[in-house]
């Protein structure tokens, strides 16, 4: 085997916007898409569910118009009401008038990541509004037009755990379920990512060529990568900072995989 691959060399591979994966998943569910019927991402975390939803908003013909992502992790019921929804409060000098996400996202798509963490009254109030064609801000009393795409993300070992009501709920409101694999069953989509992260990186530094070695290509491709796309991108760009934008070598990469698959003795077993 070569010692060395020349990155520049492999760029007329890199052509398309999506990873091959994503490319055949959207011609795959383009019907559902059109539809404009709620849809859930399923996936491990890291992987691109939040991408896969933004490039769901531009085929759905929102592609004008706000694409914006909410963590349902991250707050209270009552908050993430006032957050999604907006809210009109009476102050001395009359009505304060705060717009949510949908009054300013109208016509756009909202990406629900972690959906399984969404309180069971929420949902049930956007499934409501969603049947009705409009909402009111809380403690409003004007019927504002409803026209946003939803979406939403989910682990895929949660799908199973969720409790009956929380589960018929979500479904309601999220009549299509997508499964995404994790990145270490989609070996063609490491080496596309690859590619376009170190030619992007590349690219900053003006370089003529990069170089990585044929034992750290292998590396990638073998290692399982729990954290999925999000570990691939930080490790990447990690290993081209460690090798200074010159070759790129198993000995580059962060610390703890270095130690774990080649140092203090231990190898990694290559396919």
């Amino acid at each position: 085997m070569k010692e060395f691959i020349m990155i520049n060399s492999l760029n007329q591979n890199v052509v398309s916007t999506d990873s091959p994966s994503v490319e055949r998943l959207l011609k795959k569910i383009e019907p559902i898409i059109l539809s404009g019927l709620g849809l859930i991402i399923v996936g491990e975390q890291g992987t691109e569910r939040e991408y896969i939803a933004s490039r769901i908003n531009e085929l759905s013909g929102r592609e004008n118009h706000v694409f914006s992502k909410y963590d349902c992790n991250y707050n209270y019921q009552y908050l993430s009401e006032k957050i999604i929804f907006g809210s009109e409060d009476l102050i001395l000098t009359g009505v304060e008038i705060n717009r949510g996400m949908l009054e300013k996202i109208s016509k756009g798509s909202i990406y629900f990541e972690n959906i399984e963490s969404m309180s069971p009254p929420l949902i049930s109030r956007l499934i409501r509004e969603v049947e009705n064609g409009h909402f009111r801000r809380v403690g409003g009393v004007e019927d504002i037009p409803l026209n946003v795409r939803f979406l939403a993300g989910m682990d895929s070992h949660i799908v199973n755990s969720l409790d009956t009501k929380t589960s018929e709920l979500i479904h309601r409101l999220f009549p299509i379920i997508v499964n995404f694999p994790p990145l270490r069953e989609r070996k063609e989509d490491i080496w596309y990512y690859l590619m376009k992260i170190i030619e992007k990186y590349s690219f900053t530094r003006v370089m003529n060529d990069t170089i990585i070695s044929d034992k750290f290509a292998q590396f990638v491709l073998n290692y399982s990568w729990p954290g999925n796309f999000q570990e691939l991108n930080n490790v990447i760009k990690s290993t081209i900072i460690n090798a200074g934008w010159k070759t790129i070598r198993v000995e580059h990469l962060p610390n703890y995989l270095f130690q774990q698959y080649f140092g203090k003795g231990q190898g990694f077993a290559i396919n």
